[in-house]
């Protein structure tokens, strides 16, 4: 009896705990960051110990990027970023780069390849970066595009730039 009654709580443990319809937390606690950001910041963030602080393509020229922890190129910004001129520059650069909404990095560091926006797709990544010259790909948990996905998103790569 008392092995059934084991069985069957172990087995009820394991479907609820298979089944839970919650998303995962973490937000992000750690130091404060500061991101130098290429486009419009993330609304859907709402963190005080990361600030974000507009940049352009230029100050990523003139290497006046330097005082920040990561560069972020937005979005609606991915289309300039694949401009010949500034593969070299990512390339080159001396903190993490990271391009919010796209899953192939090939655009921003060959100069052979254009970038064509697409939207996202279940199964593929959300954003692609250069961290210390080693390609990274970050995905949303379960590919879901939802806000709930998209600040734990941030709150990982947050955590991976401390």
């Amino acid at each position: 009896m008392k092995k059934s009654l084991f069985i069957f709580i172990l087995m009820l443990l394991t479907f609820t705990t298979g089944c839970s319809s919650t998303t995962p937390t973490n937000p992000y606690t750690g130091r404060v960051l500061n991101i130098g950001i290429i486009g419009n910041s993330p609304t859907i963030i709402e963190n005080k110990t990361v600030n974000f602080v507009p940049i352009t393509f230029e100050d990523l020229s003139n290497d006046n990027y330097k005082n920040y922890d990561a560069v972020f190129i937005m979005k609606e910004q991915l289309a300039e970023a694949s401009n010949d001129n500034y593969s070299k520059i990512y390339a080159e650069l001396q903190k993490p780069i990271i391009f919010i909404g796209t899953d192939s990095l090939t655009p921003f560091i060959s100069d052979a390849i254009d970038y064509r926006p697409k939207d996202f797709q279940e199964g593929l990544l959300y954003s692609v970066g250069l961290i210390e010259g080693t390609e990274y790909g970050f995905g949303l948990y379960n590919d879901k595009e939802n806000e709930a996905m998209i600040k734990l998103f941030y709150s990982d790569l947050f955590r991976l730039i401390e």
